[in-house]
């Protein structure tokens, strides 16, 4: 720290001078300033690594595999309905190419279809069951049925498709036979039963007993939609049944309960054939 004369104020030369170089004057004595002590800072403490998540336990990754799989084999079979009911209008088609081939007879042995008969009578397929009937067993106020080809559509009186009803008037042995045989083959299960009473023969989309439990039970607590979203899918699946030759689509939408009103209107359709 500099030091300056008592005296007269003269800055020292350095700290060693004792007397000021212009007056005389002693100088005082030069202040020792204490060294700071250096502070070392501590060693850093070493960040232990994150512990690793715990895997999951064999049983737990074996149910939930075993849950996936089951979700995705339902899923499967539901698509698989759709596409095949999509389709049976193709193969209907393909019958009545086979009737205009040397072919047919070695067709039918193949698919296991006798002599269908003759062709049935062709008619409005709005006629085969009213809008009032339709209200009533879908427990929607229909207010509209509109015919176009072989197909009725059903609308509320906010336009929306209540049902849609879809007829093919010849083929529909074969058609149906094609498309369980497809079912069979792309889903690989039996997500599509036999509904029995309805025609001569009708399929649906539906689930044993423990399986449908268990998705009613995964849906409780599904976060993501997916289960709940299977559930309605499937309620809206078709239901398709055939009365000799002819073949019918009921498609229900909306309604308070989807199976029996595709049960009841697949019925008195089938009634009216």
């Amino acid at each position: 720290m500099p030091r300056f004369c008592t005296q007269c104020g003269t800055p020292a030369a350095n700290d060693a001078v004792k007397f000021c170089a212009k007056c005389g004057a002693s100088l005082p004595q030069a202040t020792q300033v204490p060294a700071q002590p250096q502070v070392t800072s501590p060693a850093a403490t070493p960040t232990p690594p994150a512990a690793a998540p715990a895997a999951a336990s064999p049983a737990v990754a074996a149910t939930a595999a075993k849950s996936s799989s089951a979700w995705v084999k339902v899923l499967v079979g539901v698509v698989a309905f759709f596409v095949v009911v999509g389709a049976l209008g193709v193969a209907t088609c393909a019958y009545i190419g086979y009737k205009a081939k040397q072919k047919f007879d070695q067709a039918k042995a193949e698919y296991g279809v006798g002599d269908n008969g003759p062709a049935a009578q062709e008619r409005d397929v709005c006629s085969l069951i009213s809008k009032e009937e339709v209200s009533q067993f879908t427990g929607v106020a229909v207010t509209s049925a509109t015919g176009t080809g072989n197909k009725c559509d059903y609308t509320s009186a906010t336009d929306s498709l209540v049902l849609e009803n879809d007829v093919s008037w010849q083929g529909g042995k074969l058609g149906l036979k094609l498309g369980v045989m497809a079912l069979k083959n792309m889903a690989g299960q039996n997500t599509f039963v036999q509904v029995p009473g309805i025609g001569d023969e009708a399929y649906t989309i539906a689930l044993d007993a423990k399986t449908a439990a268990d998705m009613q039970k995964e849906a409780q607590s599904d976060q993501s939609g997916t289960v709940k979203g299977m559930q309605h899918l499937m309620a809206m699946a078709p239901l398709m049944f055939r009365k000799a030759d002819v073949m019918v689509t009921v498609k229900v939408n909306e309604a308070v309960d989807p199976d029996a009103a595709k049960q009841g209107i697949a019925k008195a359709v089938a009634a009216r054939l």
